[in-house]
């Protein structure tokens, strides 16, 4: 796992019996990304996030390729893609698994999906109208009656 940042490790104040979501966890060790940094994945590293968000748990090197079955990168450089994402801070070091007779580390998403694109979209320099975007995304056909309905009660609140 990533040590945090000291000045945000002398900053927690948590009882040991109060612990903190993935999410949270990884927002005090990827400070930059969470505070808004530009930053985007590339298609390789997209396709990775899919099977990280699909699987919702820790995967290893070899868990992601078993899983990955629509990729267009070429299994010697998952090392590479996911030293990058660790990087970008997409993913963490979730543990380590034994496989065989070696270790090895497994790794999970930073993020869900809802929250990747929401920052995605307001880490660009010309930050969309959050009016016009909700109502462009309003206006799409592919958005369900019950979505909409959805929305309406989490607005509502």
């Amino acid at each position: 796992m990533l040590k945090m940042h000291k000045k945000m490790e002398n900053n927690l104040a948590f009882s040991t019996k109060q612990e903190l979501t993935k999410y949270d966890s990884c927002r005090i060790m990827y400070p930059l990304f969470w505070g808004g940094a530009e930053m985007e994945l590339t298609k390789s590293e997209m396709e990775i996030m899919d099977v990280f968000w699909a699987a919702q748990a820790p995967m290893s090197r070899s868990d992601l390729l078993e899983k990955s079955t629509e990729k267009t990168w070429k299994d010697s450089s998952v090392h590479i893609l996911l030293n990058g994402m660790l990087q970008k801070g997409v993913i963490y070091e979730a543990g380590v698994v034994k496989r065989n007779k070696t270790f090895g580390r497994t790794f999970a998403a930073t993020m869900s999906r809802e929250e990747y694109f929401a920052q995605t979209v307001f880490s660009h320099r010309n930050k969309p109208d959050v009016v016009g975007l909700f109502s462009a995304l309003w206006s799409r056909e592919d958005i369900t009656a019950q979505q909409r309905k959805e929305i309406r009660e989490l607005i509502s609140k």
